[in-house]
């Protein structure tokens, strides 16, 4: 009767604790999709350099199976943050080469107007 009161309670107790285990896994995936990604997209938007490992929190666990569980989540926030700052690098380089298009089409459009104004120049002296 002792030895079944006694696994009753270590089971409760282990059961406790892999539901608080998870309960934090669970928050930490909810900061990481509402804060966390959202506010490395940002820093990264307005060219500020963001490290990966310094900005996410590393959960620790009692439990060996939670554990890695932790680290492999870990992992799964870092190839996030990293995904999203070459999305952002991505974007600023196609923006670069817009502006790089506009520049020359501008400088294209600048030339054809002078064209335009020495041809019109030279029509008129001829003409009159």
């Amino acid at each position: 009767m002792v030895a079944l009161i006694v696994s009753v309670v270590l089971s409760v107790r282990l059961g406790r604790s892999l539901v608080g285990d998870v309960a934090r896994l669970r928050d930490s995936a909810r900061n990481l999709t509402e804060d966390q990604l959202r506010n490395v997209v940002g820093r990264l938007r307005r060219g500020e350099q963001v490290d990966v490992t310094a900005d996410m929190t590393r959960l620790a666990f009692v439990h060996h199976e939670m554990a890695r569980l932790g680290d492999a989540f870990f992992a799964l926030q870092v190839t996030a943050v990293d995904l999203a700052a070459e999305d952002v690098r991505l974007h600023s380089s196609i923006s670069d080469v817009f502006v790089n298009l506009a520049r020359r089409s501008q400088a294209l459009v600048q030339r054809q107007l002078g064209l335009l104004n020495r041809w019109s120049v030279m029509r008129r002296t001829r003409g009159a």
